[in-house]
């Protein structure tokens, strides 16, 4: 065969084949395409007086080479002509006729009847139609039978309506012609006798004179079966598929005898198609009534034999039921055709054919991997085609693998299709091998949605480059610019790291010329032959891995101001066993940054360049939703392989809670919009921010210099840090600092806190702060805009001066020969008033405290009177130079040298318990100690400090001695008041001195009843132990003893003598008492008390 039929099915076998012709020129193309729609829509006709079913099909311009194949299988011969033309007149009529007589020449050694349809449109009667209309007549009212038409005259048709409606009497007026016809072949053929039978020759026979014999067994066994097979395709054609079926049984046996291969091949594949025939009748052929061959009983299907006209007796006894084939049996069954043909290399075309037969049979069973071995066979027939045949072979390879579920293979057979369509210039067949390849995209699991998984799956990746690149193609030279830049863009977004360098560069040009235009162009949605695709959008070039929405600096993040209390209730209990509603976070997208309106804040993207390109990107910002941002858009080249951080900044004037939904950016003249929601590598979790009200804005000096900052690490504090200083300082050592607040934003700041907290080291030991604020009060709100405040800062290099071996906390303090490290945050908190939010900074101060002086030793021994004691201080120089030592309130000063030690002596007061419970402490005696003396120190090169003593350890002699006595006198001599500090009294011999004393209860809680005084003189040889009362050279005009009831701390009571010193000499008066002790407090015990006065009032007589 010349012309494959590529759209041959196995029911083909059973179907007259008649062909329809287009005469003449006046009847259109769509005229003639609506008319051919109409009869091909009749597929049988019921012939009613023999009850029977005859299949028929219709071919336009059959092949004349095809139907000399009719002798070798019927259903190739053209058995009825019908030609259709319009004529305007009698002279186009007679043209008409001519050119119906040739094609009726072309056909008339096989065809057996033929019919000429006329449409006349003569003047008036114009052709006029509408197709819609014609073709929901030919669903709505299926076959007609109206209408007759008999002899070789053509049939004149008024108009085109009326043929479209009549022309399905034609086709039954014709097939039942043709069933007479065929029906007395058959008959002859039954009764032909077997010494007059000839043989049978298939054109290529015919042509070589293969197999020709006239004598011998052989011939005529080839001639019996030949004839055999003949006389079952006629049976087959008119409606007899079981007595078709027994001459196919037969000849297959007489050519299986004598080798003859193609045409028991031919018998196989009758004896198939007669059991697909019969065993699945079309729905069509279900609504007539079946001749008794096809009836069922009790559930089993008969023999197909049964009731044949045309087998004799014998036959039936021997061939009964041995036609049937199981379902099992019929793969095989075709397989032995296809064999059968391949053993003569002369007719691929039948073999080619076949398998198509056979993968359609088994694909519509749902046998696809029987279809796909067929299909096998298939591919490697070797065919001298033309093009155009090449290009319907691989077109329908594509669609048989379709059916067999194979739609990889299957598209790769529709991109060859594609591809040997286009290869011509025309724009039509671009098009047309564009439309071919997209229909492949789903074998080769290619998904236009740039966003989809199955990008991972199908065919190697080197193989969708090479797909996408030819779509591309196609598309640009189909002129479908908006196509070709989809494909383009996805092919460089998806598919980058297997192409080149030079691939890469080159599609980048193509997309660039694509889009032309003076504007980026935005990538829209597409739909071409029923496919969408998807705008592209370049989120894998470059590739976005991180983005961060920056903080502002920690010192200007707005900062919530705590209420002091809970926004949200946990429920309606005091312990609820779980959350309430209201509690549960409905958005789980936390937020990441505050920012405040009308103040800069930035966007970092960290982006990576996959290709071995660089990219240039332009105008890259990202988008939140719901609110405008003047953004400065970003533009950069990024190298090949690099990765790198940038940063966007942005400024807006709306408030409110948004989310960073998607990024902008021109590239190769494309504005890709992406979405972070389809990003994997990316998450909306921290790509929220909070834009706030404006607040104020605060820059912070102090007078140090900057030489004394430090870099610091914000993620080693807690709060804010705005600078950090490292300053060093000797114990004892103040210094003060200026910190000075200069607002320089727009809004006024109406409140300022200032506190101070200890972030390294520890201060409790010490009972003076390293670092306070002096006098914070001081300063002025509001500090307008432009305006700023001084808040001064006392830095105390706070040092343990006492020696551990004295000291009252050994275990807690630092040694005072080592230095020790201390660091203090400065926190400021200010913001407006009318505004929740607020702006939080630090000062760090890092101080070293170095040792300047230690004290070794110390002792505490009486005063110049009651009130005082005297403390002594053995002090060690622990600097390379000399250190003098002073104290404030004496004139006392001492110089020590390098490592010497010197003894320093002062007064100190003692101690008044401010209540009755009170008890004395080495706490409250070093507090009191420290308001009451300052003993300080100055180095040489002009540093000073002061000593602190707040660590020394006191015994219980020692408390005693700090406290103040229980009796407050005073001494009056011939009426004058003596203040006995420092001073000695001078008396003469012989002159009387007048004494008057005047006595209280020291203590305002507590008074004291029966106390009684002695006032005595008394001399001593500079032995304290041993004082001389009995002193005779010693007069006393008064009593030495005095008693008093109640002595209280509002009045005084007195007592008084006169003196008179009989010799010179030095003599002291002592004042004793004792007396029982009460308190106000009602309840309170009481206890009895001694005092007397020390030191003694010493008189110094000459």
């Amino acid at each position: 065969m010349s012309f494959p039929d590529f759209s041959c099915r196995v029911e083909d076998h059973g179907a007259i084949l008649i062909d329809v012709q287009k005469v003449g020129s006046s009847l259109t193309d769509d005229q003639f395409k609506i008319l051919f729609d109409k009869l091909n829509f009749t597929k049988f006709v019921r012939i009613h007086d023999k009850d029977r079913v005859l299949n028929i099909r219709f071919k336009r311009h059959y092949p004349v080479e095809n139907n000399e194949w009719g002798e070798f299988q019927m259903h190739r011969r053209v058995l009825g002509l019908i030609c259709i033309g319009a004529a305007k007149n009698d002279s186009e009529l007679s043209d008409l006729k001519i050119d119906f007589e040739a094609h009726v020449q072309r056909y008339i050694s096989t065809f057996y009847n033929s019919k000429l349809i006329t449409i006349k449109c003569y003047e008036g009667n114009e052709i006029k139609h509408n197709e819609d209309k014609y073709y929901e007549s030919i669903e709505k009212d299926g076959p007609t039978s109206n209408g007759t038409s008999s002899g070789q005259e053509p049939v004149v048709f008024e108009s085109f309506d009326h043929a479209l409606e009549n022309c399905d009497a034609i086709v039954k007026e014709l097939t039942e012609t043709l069933f007479w016809i065929l029906e007395s072949k058959v008959q002859d053929r039954s009764i032909e006798r077997q010494d007059k039978l000839s043989l049978l020759k298939n054109p290529i026979e015919k042509k070589e004179l293969v197999g020709i014999e006239s004598e011998g067994r052989n011939y005529k066994k080839k001639c019996t079966g030949r004839i055999r097979k003949h006389l079952g395709d006629l049976c087959l054609l008119a409606g007899l598929p079981q007595d078709a079926l027994l001459h196919y049984e037969t000849a297959a046996r007489i050519l299986k005898g004598v080798n003859d291969w193609i045409w028991l091949g031919a018998t196989y594949e009758g004896t198939c198609a007669t059991n697909i025939i019969v065993n699945n009748p079309s729905p069509e052929r279900s609504q007539f009534n079946r001749n008794s061959s096809f009836s069922v009983k009790h559930g089993k299907t008969p023999s197909l034999l049964a009731q044949s006209s045309t087998a004799t007796d014998l036959d039936l006894a021997v061939n009964r039921r041995f036609g049937e084939l199981l379902p099992s049996d019929l793969f095989e069954k075709y397989m032995e055709a296809v064999e059968c043909y391949g053993k003569n290399n002369t007719i691929g075309v039948i073999r080619m054919e076949a398998c198509m037969k056979a993968c359609r049979l088994f694909a519509s069973q749902q046998k696809y991997l029987d279809g796909a071995r067929y299909l096998e066979k298939l591919i490697y027939i070797n065919l001298n085609l033309s093009e155009d045949e090449k290009l319907q072979q691989y077109s329908t390879l594509s669609s048989l693998y379709s059916l067999v579920k194979m739609e990889r293979k299957a598209s790769f057979f529709k991109h060859i299709t594609a591809k040997m369509t286009a290869s011509d210039r025309l724009i039509s067949s671009w098009k047309k091998s564009h439309q071919l390849l997209l229909g492949s995209n789903k074998g080769f699991a290619i998904s236009f949605d740039p966003l989809s998984n199955q990008w991972k799956n199908g065919w190697a990746s080197p193989v969708k480059v090479q797909i996408l690149a030819d779509l591309a193609y196609m598309a640009e030279y189909a002129r479908d610019g908006d196509a070709a830049l989809q494909h383009f863009s996805l092919l460089l977004n998806n598919l980058y790291p297997y192409l080149s360098a030079k691939e890469l560069e080159n599609y980048s040009k193509y997309i660039e010329k694509l889009t032309n235009n003076s504007e980026p162009q935005r990538p829209t949605e597409v739909t071409r032959y029923n496919t969408k695709l998807p705008a592209v959008n370049f989120t894998n070039i470059p590739r976005i891995e991180r983005i961060q929405l920056i903080r502002p600096v920690e010192y200007l993040e707005p900062i919530k101001i705590d209420s002091g209390r809970k926004e949200d209730d946990s429920g309606v209990f005091i312990v609820s066993p779980s959350p309430s509603a209201n509690n549960r976070k409905k958005n789980p997208i936390k937020e990441a940054a505050k920012w405040c309106v009308d103040e800069p804040f930035y966007v970092e993207f960290q982006i990576f360049n996959p290709t071995l390109i660089p990219l240039t990107c332009e105008n890259l910002i990202p988008v939140f939703d719901k609110v405008d941002v003047d953004w400065v858009p970003l533009n950069f080249t990024l190298p090949p392989k690099t990765r790198r951080k940038y940063r966007v900044k942005g400024e807006t004037k709306e408030e409110g809670k948004y989310l960073l939904k998607e990024y902008h950016f021109n590239m190769f003249g494309i504005k890709s919009i992406s979405k972070i929601k389809d990003l994997a590598a990316l998450s909306e979790e921290n790509l929220s921010c909070h834009i706030i009200h404006p607040l104020p804005v605060l820059d912070i000096e102090t007078s140090l210099n900057n030489s004394q900052s430090v870099i610091f690490s914000p993620d080693d504090y807690e709060s804010p840090i705005y600078k950090a200083y490292n300053l060093d300082l000797y114990s004892g050592e103040t210094m003060i600092v200026d910190m000075s607040l200069f607002n320089s934003g727009n809004i006024d700041v109406d409140n300022l806190d200032l506190s101070i907290e200890n972030v390294e080291g520890s201060d409790y030991c010490f009972s003076e702060p390293v670092v306070s604020l002096k006098n914070p009060e001081d300063i002025r709100l509001p500090i307008k805009v432009g305006e700023k405040a001084v808040q001064k800062i006392a830095l105390f290099g706070t040092h343990n001066f006492i020696c551990q071996e004295f000291s009252s906390r050994k275990r807690e303090i630092l040694s005072p020969e080592k230095s020790h490290i201390v660091e203090y945050l400065v926190k400021i908190q200010y913001h407006e008033s009318k505004h929740k939010y607020c702006r939080k900074a630090g000062i760090v101060f890092r101080i070293t405290i170095m040792p300047s002086v230690i004290v070794k030793k110390w002792n505490l021994v009486d005063g110049l009177n009651w009130k005082s004691l005297l403390l002594h201080l053995d002090i060690e120089n622990l600097q390379i130079g000399k250190v003098w030592i002073s104290h404030e309130k004496s004139s006392y000063a001492a110089c020590i040298g390098k490592g010497e030690t010197s003894r320093i002596s002062f007064p100190v007061n003692k101690f008044k318990p401010v209540s009755n419970d009170a008890q004395l402490s080495s706490e409250i005696i070093n507090h009191e100690v420290r308001n009451d003396s300052k003993v300080t120190y100055r180095l040489l090169n002009g540093r000073h400090g002061i000593i602190s003593l707040d660590t020394i350890a006191w015994s219980k002699d020692c408390l005693k001695l700090w406290k103040y006595p229980i009796i407050d006198w005073n001494f009056v001599l011939n009426e004058t008041v003596i203040n006995l500090e420092n001073t000695q009294i001078t008396c003469k011999v012989g002159e009387a001195e007048k004494i008057t004393i005047s006595l209280r209860c020291a203590y305002d809680y507590l008074y004291l009843k029966n106390v009684q005084f002695s006032a005595k003189f008394y001399q001593h040889d500079g032995n304290l132990n041993h004082k001389d009362f009995e002193l005779s050279n010693v007069f006393i005009n008064g009593s030495e003893y005095f008693e008093f009831k109640n002595v209280n701390s509002v009045q005084f009571v007195e007592l008084s003598q006169e003196v008179l010193f009989l010799c010179p000499g030095k003599y002291y008066f002592e004042l004793q008492g004792e007396g029982l002790v009460e308190s106000n407090k009602p309840g309170d015990d009481n206890w009895p008390a001694t005092w007397i006065n020390k030191p003694p009032v010493t008189f110094n007589v000459s």
